[in-house]
């Protein structure tokens, strides 16, 4: 739960089945990673700019933007209030809409040509009130027992 992986190098990586509840993803580079069946809940999958600032070493010019998911699978992952805002991933395998649909997206983010722009992030409103249990009750007082024969 709340995974760094900022600017990780995921390339062919096998994370499938994992609960990455709330990972961030920014700057990652994941092409061909095994993202199917996993729980990618309120994941940032933001931040594909080309000149990448590792500590330490000058900047790499990579198209990172473009490749940084190319290839990558989603059969059956949960992107539920994932933040795909500005993300390329037209060229990821097994994405669906509904899959975008409970993301957050926005007119940056570049999905598949078959896929479609849901716009906003419409899985983010989707709130579960969970009701606030009832106070356990009170313990009766002790009662005071008077003792018998000159107690």
């Amino acid at each position: 739960m709340g995974v760094n992986f900022r600017g990780a190098e995921l390339a062919g990586a096998r994370l499938r089945g994992s609960e990455l509840f709330g990972a961030d993803f920014s700057h990652a580079e994941a092409a061909r990673a095994d993202f199917s069946n996993t729980q990618l809940t309120a994941a940032n999958f933001r931040g594909g700019d080309s000149a990448r600032r590792l500590p330490g070493r000058r900047p790499q010019r990579r198209p990172t933007g473009r490749r940084r998911f190319a290839g990558a699978d989603f059969s059956g992952a949960d992107l539920s209030r994932a933040d795909i805002r500005g993300s390329d991933l037209s060229r990821v395998r097994n994405l669906t809409q509904e899959q975008v649909n409970n993301a957050c997206a926005d007119s940056s983010t570049r999905l598949p040509a078959r896929l479609s722009n849901a716009g906003g992030c419409s899985g983010a409103r989707r709130y579960v009130r969970v009701p606030v249990p009832p106070r356990p009750p009170v313990a009766p007082a002790p009662r005071h027992i008077i003792g018998f024969g000159g107690e």
